[in-house]
Parts: structure tokens; C-alpha cells; sequence
């Protein structure tokens, strides 16, 4: 699924398979995420230069500053849909009334 973010159990249990060798592919898996979501975690970890010992060591909050999640992600798409609502819901409402 696109745009959604990771359990931040599942972001330290992949940065420390990643840290024992074991690949993106067999990763992405045994954790049911996509290889470019493995991918994309390992470069933001790699980049932070800690440990899988020290990422592990991390509060969530700690791990989702490092990472710069934003638990509030609204993406244009999702704000482009959510202007359109009323409109949409007007036409059902409408539609609801010729169906009946």
C-alpha cells in the first residue's frame, strides 16, 4: 500500500535482518512489505549511521523523528478528494432520490 507508513516494529526488525545479511528480497517476505519499502527504510537508517543495536535501543517517538515520519501525511491526492467531497456527496444524495 502506498503512503502508509511502517509499525515502527517493523522498521527495527528490518534494519536488523538487514544488518545480518539477510536480503531486501527475503525481507520484504518475512515482513509482507514491499522490496522498495525495504529499500527505502534501509537508505534512511543507513544514512543515520547508528547500529541496529542503537535503532533498536530508540523510543517510537525517537525512531519517528530520526526517520522524519509525519504520522499526519495527507498527500495533494488525498486533498484534491477530500475538496471534491461535498460536491460528490450532493450527486449522491441527488442520485439517491432518481434511483428511489
Amino acid at each position: 500500500m502506498a503512503n502508509i507508513h511502517l509499525d515502527m516494529r517493523k522498521i527495527k526488525q528490518l534494519y536488523r535482518l538487514h544488518t545480518q545479511g539477510v536480503s531486501k528480497r527475503s525481507i520484504s517476505k518475512q515482513l509482507g512489505i514491499s522490496r522498495n519499502t525495504v529499500r527505502k527504510y534501509i537508505e534512511l537508517l543507513l544514512k543515520s549511521k547508528l547500529t541496529s543495536e542503537e535503532v533498536d535501543k530508540l523510543g517510537f517517538e525517537d525512531l519517528r523523528i530520526l526517520l522524519h515520519i509525519d504520522e499526519t501525511h495527507i498527500t495533494t491526492r488525498h486533498e484534491y478528494v477530500f475538496k471534491l467531497y461535498p460536491e460528490v456527496s450532493k450527486r449522491l444524495k441527488r442520485l439517491e432520490l432518481l434511483v428511489t
